[in-house]
């Protein structure tokens, strides 16, 4: 098996204690069988009372309200009465996701934890695969000859964002690439001519996502966001902050340009996209909707710069910091919502430019 890793996976540790936001708090989750037996064989005091906790919680942890198992100082009674071999599988692997093709496992970090969100903004993203000895023990339905093209597809998408084009034209190439492809990848041979032809111009690009932005999508897309399902009001209050200030003419398009063109890390809102479209494009293998995973990526990307200004008009700056804080707060809020994600994909599925 082929596995894919962005180079700061491996240095994912956990804060534990000293996270600002534990992972244990708000969520829902659900503890796996094999876990649940384990625990109900466990004989000792400490088992007594984690049988206790779980009947009390009907064998999971309530959504909107903190883990049973969370002590004062932030830490996991469990892993510190059992080991960590004790969690359950969500609670063991978050933040790390796992996404399976066939003999490709992709590896990413969510970056609803805020360590692996500062880890993707650290420094300009890179990969590497690596062989391993794997084996596949699910195999998923989706179109197995169109999955070939599309990894060239994003090959490609990957090179341009790592190239020195300037991030607005980048953002006007994904959409360009991705419309184009979508309109005529119907005939898959044809696909390969299609990536050379915007490989061809991928260096010299030179429309620009900021000339064709208006205020108007900018306006349709936060609303759609705020329309969504969250668990937390932060994320919502903040983008109708933003909204209200774009409304009152405070916040215009020519404040998200200064961003786009001027902000010193840029390389911070590339990642971002990069891990959009990291997570997302290769669905489109599934239901054939390339355009609006591209979209996606480009939008929730211009979400979180919208933010970026919203914190720039209310303290006068922008660092990695208040980055590293929306990203987590959108990945939280968004992306751990299936049902979000899929209306979101029906949104964009449509015309929004």
């Amino acid at each position: 098996m082929q596995e894919i890793y962005p180079k700061f996976y491996k240095e994912f540790k956990c804060l534990m204690g000293e996270c600002p936001n534990t992972c244990c708090k708000g969520w829902g989750v659900d503890i796996d069988k094999d876990t649940l037996l384990r625990y109900k064989n466990i004989n000792s005091p400490y088992g007594a009372k984690l049988k206790q906790i779980l009947s009390n919680h009907k064998q999971f942890f309530k959504l909107g309200a903190s883990c049973p198992f969370l002590n004062k100082e932030g830490l996991c009674d469990i892993e510190i009465n059992l080991g960590e071999s004790y969690l359950c599988d969500v609670c063991r692997k978050f933040p790390r996701l796992t996404y399976t093709y066939g003999a490709l496992c992709e590896n990413a970090l969510s970056c609803a934890c805020i360590e692996a969100s500062r880890l993707l903004l650290l420094k300009k993203v890179e990969f590497e695969m690596v062989e391993t000895d794997k084996r596949v023990t699910t195999y998923n339905t989706f179109d197995s000859k169109l999955f070939p093209y599309i990894q060239k597809c994003r090959n490609l998408i990957f090179n341009v964002l790592q190239s020195e084009l300037n991030f607005d034209s980048k953002m006007q190439y994904v959409l360009d690439f991705g419309e184009y492809l979508q309109n005529n990848f119907r005939v898959y041979s044809k696909i390969d001519n299609i990536i050379e032809s915007f490989e061809n111009k991928s260096q010299t690009y030179s429309a620009k996502f900021t000339d064709k932005l208006s205020i108007k999508t900018v306006e349709k897309v936060i609303k759609k966001y705020m329309s969504l399902k969250m668990l937390n009001p932060n994320l919502k209050d903040k983008l109708d902050e933003l909204l209200r200030l774009i409304y009152k003419k405070r916040i215009t398009k020519d404040d998200f340009v200064a961003l786009i063109t001027g902000y010193r890390n840029i390389f911070e809102f590339n990642n971002i996209l990069i891990y959009f479209i990291y997570k997302y494009f290769y669905r489109c293998v599934y239901d054939y909707k390339i355009f609006s995973r591209l979209q996606f990526a480009v939008y929730s990307t211009i979400v979180l710069i919208g933010l970026g200004v919203l914190d720039t008009y209310k303290n006068g700056y922008l660092t990695t910091d208040f980055n590293v804080k929306n990203l987590e707060m959108f990945a939280r809020e968004i992306e751990h919502n299936e049902d979000s994600i899929k209306k979101l994909n029906k949104f964009y599925n449509k015309k929004t430019r």
